[in-house]
């Protein structure tokens, strides 16, 4: 049996105008589907693709791998009816006010890794809104998005596209940021409220947010207020008697715990979440034999009752048996016999590990005499920057612009492609390569069950995890600086900065830092030693007050700025800054030339012998500063 009770709803896609990075979906009956900045699009399509040219595609593999399924997808997900109904039947109850002619707009779905929360919302949720309970076609706009690690941004800039705005304005976006950020005099946060009763005809197309791993409120959103401002805004506008806005929420059940911090939230979780179940003997044999049999390629019952036998009973098994059906499918149009597919792989269970162990083993484990790093060594940096790591539970996935996985920024960017692409690639997808608005390439790891069943993901971690957490502090830490417009409080000093230091000079070659991270420590150098030659100074100023000697006060402050810089041109040099530290040497030299003074010997064997390694170590000559957009033409001066 079909899961929709319309088997022929049409998902189409226009693109126009402002919404050329977009994709805008739209159901028959009205429904129309925004997608945010990080929603994995469909099919990993261009985003100006139409959605009739991937027809070929879905026709030659009807099973998604690691993949969710989404909107799109809804003619070929199966075994979820019993599931999608009473999923619809709620948020329609959800409608009617409660006893206490009180509205709940809020439906959260949650299950553990792997359950099929996603795929379920979308796929099987999603198109089935159209119809009410009355059986009348209903007029929507729905809005999918992923919190990421700014949630506030990504809510207002769903919100724009489903405006009727003709640009997505900088200045619009930064508005409606603003106006969800703010709470009013009660406290709360009714901004998507606002923003809401604006948009166009909202009385008879009332908005649904779908908001795709809730669980990245917590494990990617760093920032308590940006985290209480969204769920804020959610919950609000979700009781709002207006009915203007609905919300539905997918969670990662292991997140529970975190909710607590929220007991409004929490309280509607216990009240009216649904926890998705095991997927039965029948749901899993309709997931297994259907999308076959309508694309004309029926397979036979021993091997469809094997899957279901290696499937049932165990724990986030989903995507492993989509991922072996997709394998057993790519082996069938090479005339290969299912079952003995399905024995290569080595089960249900291990196809997924095999097949990226297999990936990594092909990889090119040599490097030029110019390069830093194999495509071995690549790999290995890519995967562990994919992984949020937590603790008492599992980890999971974390998106990261493709630009930020190089070690430098004089690092080879196309090679690093060259590897993330041999694991995007069609037939195995364990990494998700997407666009945001600003059409950065975006990456992920397609599931969590590679972190589960990929032995070598898991070693790297677990060998690594202090380091790595290490270095995601001190980028975290850079990030907060830049995003407080440089505020020196926000600068290390003491401890963190000794910390930070020894790890960039220990550890930078095997866990390269950011360049925002290695600017950021250098300011804190700099500002150490603004610091230290301050109190020098105010240490000199009794002998200036008694002594009366105003050239002496002079000269022995200028000392202490030139030792100081001395100091750390050895500390820039211990961590690998080399011609940071070259800098410093230059300008305490420049001072003691332009003042006429002769420091200590030994700060003057210090200035020596580290201006010897500056240049020995040197790799980088000079450094233009000020400018951070694109280059397109260079012109030196001849003279």
């Amino acid at each position: 049996m079909s899961n929709n009770a319309d088997a022929n709803v049409q998902i189409e896609q226009t693109v126009t105008g402002s919404n050329q990075g977009t994709i805008i979906g739209s159901i028959s009956g009205g429904v129309v589907i925004i997608y945010g900045n990080h929603i994995q699009k469909p099919e990993d399509i261009d985003p100006i693709q139409k959605l009739e040219d991937i027809g070929s595609e879905a026709v030659k593999n009807p099973y998604k791998g690691l993949l969710a399924f989404h909107e799109q997808d809804h003619n070929r997900f199966f075994g979820r009816y019993t599931e999608i109904q009473t999923l619809w039947q709620e948020f329609w109850r959800l409608h009617e006010p409660d006893p206490d002619g009180k509205y709940r707009r809020f439906l959260p779905i949650y299950g553990p890794s792997g359950s099929g929360k996603s795929s379920l919302a979308r796929a099987g949720l999603l198109p089935k809104l159209q119809e009410s309970l009355n059986g009348e076609l209903q007029q929507l706009q729905i809005a999918v998005l992923t919190p990421g690690e700014k949630p506030i941004q990504e809510l207002a800039t769903v919100l724009l596209k489903t405006s009727a705005e003709d640009k997505l304005s900088v200045a619009k976006l930064a508005e409606w940021e603003e106006t969800l950020n703010r709470p009013d005099t009660a406290g709360e946060y009714n901004g998507l409220q606002r923003i809401a009763s604006l948009l166009p005809d909202i009385e008879n197309r009332p908005l649904v947010l779908l908001i795709d791993q809730f669980e990245e409120i917590y494990s990617m959103c760093k920032e308590q207020n940006l985290r209480d401002a969204f769920i804020g805004n959610l919950l609000y506008a979700a009781k709002d008697r207006r009915c203007n806005v609905s919300v539905i929420i997918t969670m990662r059940s292991d997140f529970l715990r975190e909710t607590q911090q929220q007991p409004a939230l929490n309280y509607l979780f216990s009240a009216q979440g649904f926890l998705v179940p095991v997927m039965q003997t029948a749901g899993l044999w309709a997931a297994i034999a259907e999308p076959a049999k309508k694309a004309n390629q029926p397979l036979e019952p021993d091997i469809v009752q094997r899957l279901v036998d290696e499937t049932k009973q165990r724990e986030g098994a989903l995507p492993l048996l989509q991922f072996t059906l997709m394998e057993i499918w790519e082996g069938l149009q090479q005339d290969k016999d299912p079952m003995t597919t399905l024995q290569q792989l080595g089960g249900v269970g291990g196809a997924l590990g095999k097949k990226a162990q297999k990936v990594y083993e092909d990889l090119d484990s040599s490097k030029k005499a110019s390069e830093k790093d194999s495509e071995k060594d690549i790999a290995k940096r890519l995967f562990l920057e994919l992984v949020t790591l937590r603790e008492g539970t599992e980890d999971t996935r974390r998106r990261v612009r493709l630009e930020h996985l190089r070690r430098d920024k004089n690092d080879d960017l196309q090679k690093v492609r060259c590897v993330v692409e041999k694991f995007a690639r069609q037939d195995i997808r364990v990494i998700s390569m997407t666009a945001d608005d600003q059409q950065h390439q975006i990456l992920e790891i397609s599931h969590e069950a590679l972190l589960q069943n990929w032995n070598l993901l898991q070693r790297w971690v677990e060998e690594d995890r202090d380091f790595l957490r290490q270095k995601r502090q001190i980028e975290t830490s850079a990030d907060s600086w830049q995003e407080n417009s440089r505020n020196k409080g926000y600068l290390l000093q003491g401890s963190p900065l000794k910390e930070a230091l020894h790890f960039q000079k220990q550890k930078t070659t095997k866990f390269p830092l950011s360049e925002s991270a290695k600017e950021f420590i250098q300011a804190s150098i700099k500002y150490r030693i603004r610091n230290r030659v301050k109190l020098a100074n105010l240490l000199l100023i009794p002998v200036f007050l008694f002594g009366g000697i105003a050239v002496r006060y002079f000269r022995l402050s200028t000392i202490s700025k030139i030792e100081a810089l001395i100091s750390f041109s050895e500390e820039s040099l211990e961590s690998n800054q080399n011609l940071e530290s070259l800098l410093l040497l230059i300008e305490a030299g420049y001072k003691q030339k332009k003042n006429s003074i002769n420091v200590s010997g030994n700060s003057y064997n210090t200035l020596k012998k580290n201006l010897i390694r500056s240049l020995s170590y040197l790799t980088e000559y000079n450094r233009f500063n000020g400018h951070s957009g694109g280059i397109t033409d260079v012109v030196f001066s001849n003279s």
